[in-house]
């Protein structure tokens, strides 16, 4: 064909030269035209109901500055090498740019952008944070206009990002998004408790997962922002890898009085099942000091909080390093404990191992 057409123009085309009356009906020539168009036809309807939801069903998105998309592309790859997966489980949207062209339907010439927005169930976006280039359009600006239409969107992930405004009310549309992954983020000063508990009122998030590097852990008072998320009703997976967070949830009283002026149903996890912590690191100063537990490379000071099992009334599943067992406190109705790190050696006795200390007496 001479003329570039979208698929769409292609797809209406082909169809209705197909589906129409025209020439002689007794013409070699015209059947065998509407026999080529009718088969062009059906693979148009197969890439636009079949292969491209499959295409964008999970979307990665990430800035173009050279050292970002380096790393992504080598995760990328090597993620292909350990784990093939079939084509379109994972798709690359390099740039925020094309997702908002994507978004708005520039990128292919659909006419109904949020339909095509709708096949993505899964999005992960790496590194939002305010750019320096005032003139660019704002990578929150782009993702908060992007989010909503991604009406079938349930599972969202955030690494090294900025959680703004914006970027939270955008979230708060997503009527089915059932997972959130925050890797490396902060909130925005700008948020306030109120944005918070209308966040938590209107998502219904049945699993967070929240992780920091253990040198670049916010403040305690942005960290409380971040276990304010988990005040949902639905929450029942949490994950964690960073003790700022388990701190703070150890104090997760405080936390409610700071909700009380705005709400009357406040609580942190009390709906959880399952709670995984693994790779907790303390600070330095809890290292190598005398009078600690051992933790292997990693010794714990006398902690100044521990975490009441009453707190959690429906906990069932406990995953968790064995050293990281002491911080538990009190009854329970755990199913499953499972103390992960090295239980999966065949020892003969498990008081050599560093992972597991028992008590003289056990």
């Amino acid at each position: 064909m001479d003329t570039k057409l979208s698929v769409v123009e292609l797809h209406q085309g082909s169809f209705h030269v197909s589906t129409s009356p025209s020439g002689n009906p007794s013409s070699g020539v015209v059947r065998k035209q509407k026999k080529v168009l009718g088969n062009v036809a059906l693979v148009c309807k197969f890439f636009n109901f079949l292969a491209v939801p499959m295409l964008f069903r999970k979307v990665r998105t990430f800035p173009e500055r050279e050292e970002v998309l380096n790393n992504n592309l080598n995760h990328v790859y090597q993620l292909e090498q350990d784990r093939p997966v079939p084509i379109g489980l994972i798709r690359l949207l390099a740039y925020p740019e094309i997702l908002w062209l994507f978004q708005s339907g520039e990128l292919f010439g659909w006419s109904d952008p949020p339909h095509q927005c709708s096949y993505i169930e899964e999005c992960v976006i790496e590194d939002c944070v305010d750019q320096c280039d005032s003139n660019s359009v704002s990578y929150h600006d782009i993702y908060a206009s992007a989010l909503p239409k991604m009406s079938n969107l349930t599972s969202l992930n955030l690494t090294d990002s900025k959680l703004s405004l914006k970027l939270l009310r955008s979230i708060s549309q997503l009527q089915k998004l059932h997972s959130l992954t925050l890797v490396d983020c902060t909130i925005n000063s700008e948020i306030l408790v109120t944005d918070i508990v209308a966040f938590t009122s209107r998502i219904q998030l049945q699993s967070l997962s929240v992780f920091f590097q253990p040198a670049a852990e916010p403040k305690q008072s942005q960290m409380a922002d971040i276990v304010l998320l988990a005040a949902n009703s639905h929450l029942k997976e949490l994950t964690t890898n960073s003790q700022g967070f388990l701190h703070c949830l150890a104090h997760a009283k405080s936390l409610s009085r700071i909700f009380q002026p705005y709400t009357n149903s406040f609580s942190v996890c009390r709906s959880l099942v399952g709670l995984t912590m693994g790779g907790v690191r303390w600070p330095e100063e809890a290292k190598g000091l005398p009078g600690t537990l051992p933790l292997g490379a990693y010794l714990l000071k006398n902690v100044d909080f521990s975490l009441s099992l009453t707190s959690f009334p429906n906990l069932r599943r406990l995953f968790c390093p064995s050293y990281l067992a002491y911080l538990f406190t009190g009854p329970h109705s755990l199913e499953l404990i499972s103390l992960s790190q090295k239980m999966d050696k065949d020892v003969q006795d498990l008081r050599k191992e560093e992972d597991l200390e028992l008590s003289a007496d056990t």
